[in-house]
């Protein structure tokens, strides 16, 4: 005699894994109004102790910042609307804004080596947020100067440049440095450019 199979709705591992698929949906939605109105309102009362500390640590070109594991010296920050190509078969890169190409240095601080990406790097201009350009072609006419998911040694040191497209009128603007990628992030300082 032949064993009947049972339909896989009538098996026990079928609901299991139907109910932790539910538990992942329902995990992953949104928050409650409520909670996002207090979050909002804890927000506001805070916001002047935060912009006062903001304010007080921004630091200037030339001066070294200490972040957790990294040293960084920003070196100066050039604005353009073309990034020439050495390279007869690269093309020049043109933008309707600008390119903000900024030199720095970084040191890794820490005991074991450290990743370097230009991730740790960002423009701020009030409340917009710009990330660094990171399209081949950027890559390829910054060279040995785009520091691209590089690891650096203990106590050793890179040079590199980052550059982020930004509006033609944008007028001022600072560099935000993280103190790493990841979980190893989360620390940030301000370092005006102009």
């Amino acid at each position: 005699m032949a064993k009947e199979s049972k339909p896989i709705w009538k098996r026990w591992w079928f609901w299991v894994l139907i109910i932790i698929i539910v538990i992942a949906f329902a995990s992953c939605g949104g928050e409650d109004e409520d909670s996002t109105t207090d979050q909002k309102a804890g927000e506001l009362s805070d916001n002047t102790t935060k912009d006062e500390e903001t304010k007080e640590e921004v630091l200037s070109i030339g001066q070294p910042v200490t972040l957790k594991k990294f040293e960084y010296v920003v070196k100066g920050a050039n604005e353009t609307n073309e990034i020439k190509s050495d390279n007869e078969f690269i093309e020049s890169k043109t933008t309707t804004g600008k390119f903000i190409v900024v030199d720095y240095t970084i040191k890794n601080l820490d005991s074991e080596a450290r990743m370097v990406d230009s991730e740790l790097f960002r423009i701020k201009s009030g409340d917009n947020e710009f990330k660094p350009m990171q399209d081949a072609d950027i890559m390829m006419l910054l060279g040995d100067a785009n520091l691209f998911l590089e690891e650096v040694n203990p106590q050793m040191s890179r040079e590199g440049k980052i550059v982020f497209e930004v509006p033609a009128d944008l007028a001022t603007y600072d560099l935000q440095l993280s103190s790493g990628l990841g979980w190893s992030g989360g620390e940030y300082k301000t370092v005006k450019l102009k």
